[in-house]
């Protein structure tokens, strides 16, 4: 079949094709029975969506959509670094077609959903949506959006022959993890690889530790929002960069030169112990090192409490029906399709996840590799939170350089957690959010 999509450049669109194939039975014409939609079969579907949004797994998607109900869809395809404007900008003008792609959690308000977005909260789809999922596509009490895909999770990826060869034990505890750390490095090993030659890499740690502020004080990020507490008020949130300050003692001698790839490199080639990423750039090292697959496993940041550890993950966009979407059903069909297994299936076998689909009763079955099987029993278990910023849209742009300077002993966490303050402070005040002023 022909995919059909489109990437909008400067003032101009031009339209391209592209030729793929789809692994989905073709027979599967109808909807299934007893579904809202049973009744809708052929026309169009437009959707509206950034190009690093869409993947071969949302290719899968559509090819497998397109035969199960006669429905063509075109894709609409953004440039990156314009996306986000254009969007809001033909939101203002009621040009978003039938479905946009675009941000779940905090960023969604500048959407303005309520006036250009389809309410719809009460649809029956949406009970095969994952609560936390559902939360960040909620404006003022009304469910606008499905998931667009997989999330993706933050922690430590651990090389497992070296576990293996010190008899060493996945930490429940920061401490235990730090003895882990100092046994692999008497052993001759790297403890924590460090990777600031990527300067965004250094933050990493502070992100993925956000499940321990957000399970102490759940309002915190709301509070944070209004400007009624900083980050001082929050224990949680300084023991995240105690932390950060002590990797130093376990890191690389080369850390503040040293890329991700490096420290990729280093972790499949058994020089180093421990990196600490992201599920995306796991994916991206099994790409490039096929072995770490079975090589490379993942646990959660340890927090003080072994009987509590947890993930932070990043959500997935949202699909969202304009307001004056034109194939209003189709819309509809579409993201009823999106919350269904078959779907996450389709998508799974062209594009490996970065870790749980927001779907209920969704079994993946073999395509998923084991480190992210690992992040998924973490958010089956309830052991999960949304990373900060998909519940508060505060953040500076100098966050990465700050914890460079933490994690490099140039600050301490306690100046480290002033200087984040202020630098969030610029982006509040940008904002224009009330208590900031």
């Amino acid at each position: 079949m022909k995919r059909r999509f489109y990437c909008a450049v400067m003032a101009g669109v031009m339209a391209a094709a592209m030729t793929g194939c789809g692994n989905t039975d073709s027979s599967k014409t109808t909807v299934a029975a007893g579904t809202e939609n049973a009744n809708v079969k052929g026309g169009e579907l437009s959707i509206l969506a950034p190009q690093n949004s869409v993947n071969d797994g949302t290719y899968a998607m559509v090819d497998a959509f397109e035969k199960k109900y006669g429905v063509k869809v075109s894709l609409e395809l953004l440039p990156d670094n314009e996306a986000e404007n254009l969007i809001r900008s033909r939101a203002a003008t009621g040009d978003l077609g039938d479905i946009v792609d675009f941000h779940s959690g905090s960023q969604l308000s500048t959407l303005s959903p309520g006036d250009n977005l389809m309410d719809i909260t009460g649809e029956g789809y949406l009970k095969n949506v994952d609560d936390t999922f559902l939360d960040c596509v909620t404006v003022d009490g009304k469910v606008y959006g499905t998931p667009v895909g997989p999330t993706y999770a933050g922690g430590v990826f651990y090389n497992k022959k070296i576990y293996e060869e010190l008899k060493l034990e996945v930490p429940k505890t920061w401490e235990e993890f730090l003895e882990n750390c100092s046994a692999c490095q008497n052993a001759g090993y790297t403890g924590i690889i460090g990777t600031y030659g990527d300067a965004w890499t250094s933050q990493l740690l502070l992100l993925s530790d956000f499940y321990y502020l957000n399970s102490s004080e759940p309002d915190f990020a709301e509070k944070y929002t209004a400007g009624e507490v900083t980050l001082e008020d929050a224990p949680e949130y300084l023991k995240s960069l105690e932390k950060l300050a002590a990797q130093k003692e376990y890191f690389n001698a080369d850390f503040l030169s040293s890329t991700n790839d490096d420290g990729c490199r280093m972790l499949v080639e058994g020089k180093g112990a421990h990196q600490i990423m992201r599920t995306r750039e796991y994916n991206s090292m099994v790409e490039s090192y096929p072995e770490a697959e079975e090589l490379i496993g993942f646990f959660a940041v340890p927090g003080e409490d072994g009987s509590d550890s947890g993930i932070t993950v990043w959500m997935p966009h949202g699909f969202y029906i304009a307001k004056n979407a034109k194939n209003l059903e189709n819309a509809k069909l579409w993201q009823e399709f999106t919350t269904t297994e078959e779907a996450a299936k389709a998508y799974a076998a062209a594009s490996s996840p970065m870790g749980p689909f927001m779907l209920k009763g969704v079994d993946l079955g073999n395509n998923v590799r084991p480190a992210i099987q690992e992040v998924m029993n973490y958010v089956e278990g309830r052991k999960s939170a949304p990373a900060m910023e998909f519940l508060c849209p505060v953040k500076g742009t100098n966050m990465a350089q700050i914890c460079v300077q933490i994690g490099s002993g140039e600050i301490s966490p306690e100046d480290g957690i002033k200087a984040l303050h202020e630098d969030n402070k610029k982006s509040a005040q940008q904002l224009g959010l009330e208590g900031w002023k």
